[in-house]
């Protein structure tokens, strides 16, 4: 055996040139960690500052926004694709902002939480600028890449009667079910409803004489809601504070009509219900009508107002009545009918001046026409009514029940085919349109 010698200055030179390169493959290794996670706690810091940069522009656009965006969605300006501005300076000509602080209401709801809003670089000119995406209804892929290139928001074209944005894209149908309804409702009349004004700054998606559409789907149903009317205008104005958020919530393409009648003769309610739907159906294919007493206030905003196939009583239950039907027979206060129920019937009869009767007719005229009427349970169809003494000119119609009794042999020759009046005038507000006739009936 071979005995071999070791040099301890060799081995501790070796000890020593191991020490060294071990070191130095310490060094090399902790510098590629450090050249690999800066980067990215750098991307991670400038994130949080980004997003902190971005609310405060949120803040500060929503602070920016003012009175032109009602102005702006009441003309139907409310497609918006890339930057808004919004300058804060005396001219009003160069800005445009589409969101108030008070105004969408239910339409904005669904979306706020998915708004992606990205900052750019700080304007010169006290401007400010935001983007701002949505990310509601778009399938998963769509919604990455919209994502990871800060897609625009596109809000839907208000008006819309082929069921398409401003872009041209096709909207989906609504569903079946609105998604945004509160069911029962705290409804009271203890305070001053607000002015005509305020309610249209409350409600500003209305267009041409009010008409209201939903903003992100195509509604299922068009739908007139016809009131007979004649110096009730606190009433109204209830009525319009209390039923305009309930109707948007529905999801309904729908415009509010007013048939005011002119004079002071005897009040006609039926003959007023057949002008609005002439004149409705002149402006609109709507399909469905309701037929609204102005003093009834709807207290549960599951009670549609959707015309089903057959005539429908909705005002089932009237706190006045202590929410039952008074007799099964009634078909008044609040009821629907489509189009063609409505002229398969003839209308209403032009004949009932004064108070009541005219209902009790149209209860038979589809009864006799063969049509079931239809109505939701007591605890949906719930409705408070607005107490007030009943007014000069509609004193209760002596000759009705003698009437009622004839109205199989009278519907064919008294109704919507034997209608004629004048209008007097036709105004078209924020929020309704108001049209003003003269029935040419007894003093």
């Amino acid at each position: 055996m071979v005995q071999i010698k070791i040099d301890s200055t060799s081995l501790e030179k070796i000890r020593e040139s191991h020490s060294h390169l071990n070191l130095r493959s310490r060094r090399i290794a902790l510098f590629v960690v450090v050249c690999i996670q800066v980067p990215i706690l750098w991307t991670l810091l400038a994130s949080q500052i980004d997003l902190q940069f971005n609310q405060r522009w949120v803040q500060m656009a929503k602070l920016s926004l003012n009175s032109q965006v009602t102005n702006l969605l009441r003309n139907g300006t409310v497609h918006v694709d890339g930057w808004l501005s919004h300058k804060n300076t005396t001219s009003s000509n160069n800005s445009s902002s589409i969101i108030h602080n008070s105004s969408f209401l239910f339409a904005v709801t669904p979306i706020i939480s998915t708004l992606n809003i990205s900052a750019p670089e700080r304007p010169s000119t006290i401007t400010t600028f935001v983007k701002l995406t949505t990310i509601a209804e778009k399938s998963k892929e769509e919604q990455d890449q919209a994502t990871s290139k800060n897609f625009n928001l596109t809000i839907k074209h208000i008006g819309s009667t082929t069921g398409r944005n401003i872009t041209g894209e096709i909207l989906p149908d609504c569903p079946a079910d609105p998604p945004h309804l509160q069911g029962s409702l705290e409804i009271s009349f203890s305070n001053k409803p607000g002015t005509f004004d305020a309610i249209a700054a409350d409600n500003p998606l209305g267009k041409d004489g009010g008409h209201f559409q939903p903003p992100f789907c195509k509604a299922r149903s068009k739908v007139a809601i016809i009131i007979p009317f004649r110096n009730r205008d606190q009433h109204f104005q209830y009525f319009l504070h209390f039923m305009l958020p309930i109707l948007q919530r529905q999801q309904l393409d729908f415009r509010i009509y007013i048939i005011n009648q002119f004079g002071s003769g005897k009040f006609n309610r039926a003959k007023l219900m057949n002008i609005g739907f002439v004149e409705a159906s002149k402006d609109y294919d709507f399909g469905c009508f309701v037929f609204h007493d102005v003093d009834l206030i709807l207290e549960n905003d599951k009670c549609l107002y959707t015309c089903p196939n057959n005539p429908r009583h909705l005002s089932v239950g009237v706190d006045k009545f202590n929410y039952r039907l008074p007799y099964s027979a009634i078909f008044g206060g609040v009821t629907e009918l489509t189009r063609e129920q409505f002229v398969k019937v003839n209308g209403y009869s032009n004949s009932f001046w004064g108070w009541g009767g005219e209902d009790d007719d149209m209860y038979s005229r589809i009864k006799t026409k063969g049509m079931n009427i239809m109505r939701y349970s007591s605890d949906i169809s719930r409705y408070k009514m607005i107490s007030h003494q009943r007014e000069r000119g509609n004193e209760a119609n002596p000759e009705r029940f003698k009437m009622i009794q004839k109205t199989h042999q009278t519907m064919n020759q008294d109704g919507l085919n034997t209608l004629k009046y004048q209008v007097v005038s036709r105004d078209l507000h924020p929020t309704y349109t108001n049209i003003t006739v003269n029935l040419f009936g007894p003093s």
